[in-house]
């Protein structure tokens, strides 16, 4: 992890301050950026080095027609549109628990527990 840090650190976050006003920062091909994040290096180069959490949830595992999730990305699910452009399934963690919790916090916070007379 020391190593994913230092460069995030250094060189990526260098590189991607520098902005697209640089052209050659903007251009710029990094194979440590492909080795530290685990994704397609095509993916990588298209996405100009700049990689928002949806896109590398999905890109991980979108051979398999898998993807990860935001809360806990060491799980996995099938993703129901995997030749879509984009992602369009939901974080099933967070999709799992709002019934739940929106039970609990009706109970909470409704006097003698639920909707009750």
């Amino acid at each position: 992890m020391a190593e994913v840090i230092a460069y995030t650190r250094g060189e990526y976050a260098t590189t991607l301050l520098k902005g697209r006003s640089d052209e050659e920062a903007a251009k710029k091909d990094d194979p440590a950026c492909y080795g530290v994040t685990g994704l397609d290096p095509a993916f990588v180069k298209y996405s100009g080095g700049r990689l928002d959490t949806g896109p590398n949830l999905r890109e991980v595992f979108r051979e398999q027609g898998k993807l990860r999730f935001v809360y806990d990305s060491n799980v996995t699910s099938f993703d129901p549109f995997p030749f879509g452009p984009e992602q369009r399934a939901n974080d099933p963690i967070l999709a799992s628990i709002v019934a739940p919790l929106t039970t609990a916090m009706v109970d909470f916070v409704t006097p003698h527990g639920g909707l009750e007379g």
